[in-house]
């Protein structure tokens, strides 16, 4: 292993370790937002009454199971990245990388029910009205998040199409950009062979 490719698995590894505390941090947060209407539904129900309220909490309790599974899970991943020496590293990346996705998953479902409660909250403390608006508004949100993730996405392909000679293939990975960047160390490491008219019908290694 060479002095670049020592530099670029270290970048991935930190790259990679972030994502995973960001996710963490962000659904240790989300679980607090969950909690404070789980533990303090309202008092006094001014719309759908205690059947709302059943439902808003069995919303917030399966969102706060969804950021349990996130946090944890991502202990794990850092974990078993830990535990992959540097050689073997980028292998081993590619057979998992669909397990570091499963933690976004469930922060995408755990905010979609979490922001479904505080829809059916609103309406149950301000009245039948705040409902109507809560439980549209609701979903907006998630839908936000969501597209603002696919600009994001698409904004990586057209980087990748401006430097198609390059051999990248950016943009494909949906959840974990960092999966990205084994694409583009491959492209960068991949060799074209070409037959020469010079040596006889032997192929020559072309970066």
């Amino acid at each position: 292993m060479d002095e670049t490719d020592g530099s670029f698995l270290k970048d991935l590894r930190e790259t990679l370790n972030s994502s995973l505390q960001n996710l963490g941090l962000v659904a240790a947060f989300m679980t607090a937002l969950a909690g404070a209407i789980y533990t303090s539904p309202a008092e006094d129900p001014k719309c759908f009454g205690t059947t709302a309220l059943h439902w808003q909490i069995g919303l917030c309790w399966c969102s706060m199971g969804m950021f349990f599974f996130t946090i944890c899970a991502t202990v794990l991943l850092a974990n078993d990245v830990q535990g992959i020496p540097d050689d073997l590293l980028l292998g081993h990346l590619h057979r998992v990388s669909h397990w570091h996705a499963l933690p976004q998953w469930a922060t995408y479902i755990g905010c979609f029910m979490m922001a479904m409660g505080y829809g059916i909250d609103i309406g149950e403390r301000r009245g039948c009205a705040f409902s109507v608006f809560g439980l549209i508004a609701a979903p907006c949100f998630m839908l936000a998040v969501v597209a603002f993730g696919i600009i994001l996405r698409c904004s990586r392909q057209h980087t990748n199409s401006l430097n198609a000679n390059g051999g990248y293939r950016i943009g494909q990975a949906i959840f974990i950009s960092w999966y990205d960047l084994l694409s583009a160390q491959e492209a960068k490491d991949q060799r074209v062979l070409l037959p020469s008219s010079s040596n006889n019908g032997e192929f020559l290694a072309m970066p």
